[in-house]
Parts: C-alpha cells; sequence; structure tokens
C-alpha cells in the first residue's frame, strides 16, 4: 500500500497504522505498525532559467 502527500510544514508527524479486513468476515484483518514521520526544512535555493541573482 502507498499513498502520496503534499508536505508543507516542517516537523514531527504520527503515520496511522493501516487495516485492512475481509469484506465478509470483518473477524479477519489486518493492522500495519503506526510510524513517525520527520519532515526537515530545506536549505535549497532554487533559480529559474534566466533569472537575475
Amino acid at each position: 500500500m502507498a499513498y502520496t502527500a503534499q508536505v508543507i510544514a516542517p516537523g514531527e508527524f504520527t503515520v496511522m497504522p493501516a487495516r485492512a479486513e475481509e469484506m465478509y468476515s470483518p473477524d479477519v484483518f489486518g493492522l500495519g505498525v503506526p510510524a513517525k514521520l520527520r519532515v526537515y526544512e530545506a536549505n535549497i535555493v532554487l533559480c529559474r532559467k534566466g533569472a537575475e541573482e
């Protein structure tokens, strides 16, 4: 399983565990594990081609 997220702020976030179950037998299920996601502020300067410095 994968998903895409857009980062808008640095910080530490909790990733909720995934849960999957059978449609007609909800007692048959699987759980993922929770995780921490750390987003650091980047020190990158992007320049457009032809832009003045």
